[in-house]
């Protein structure tokens, strides 16, 4: 497998949050795959939280939604990943997610959650 440089990884997520119109739930889903499914994939997800699909995302946990279209900083997704809320996730970190994989996140939300 080949590996990617830091530098070619920070330049795909600024070109996606630059372009943050056209972002969906793919784009965030290897974030996803990779930090959250661990815990928060179905059946037996925390509170309900399922993260493997879009719906199951949108639907929120137990608790209710998660996200909110074009309200990141309402987010409750936002404000776990930023440390904002308790606990922070990923419940296993550190390490966290950078601040371009916040960013990412956030310019989802901010666009309007698109499948």
């Amino acid at each position: 497998m080949k590996k990617i440089s830091l530098f070619t990884v920070i330049l795909l997520f600024s070109s996606l949050v630059a372009h943050a119109d056209h972002l969906g739930f793919d784009d965030i889903f290897p974030i996803l795959g990779e930090k959250c499914l661990v815990c928060h994939h179905h059946p037996g997800a925390p509170l309900g939280m399922s993260m493997e699909t879009y719906q199951l995302l949108i639907k929120g946990s137990d608790n209710g939604v998660i996200v909110i279209a074009g309200e990141p900083e309402n987010s409750e997704l936002i404000r776990r990943i930023k440390g904002e809320s308790h606990p922070r996730m990923p419940f296993n970190g550190p390490p966290y997610l950078s601040e371009l994989e916040i960013e990412l996140f956030e310019s989802w939300i901010d666009a309007g959650l698109k499948p």
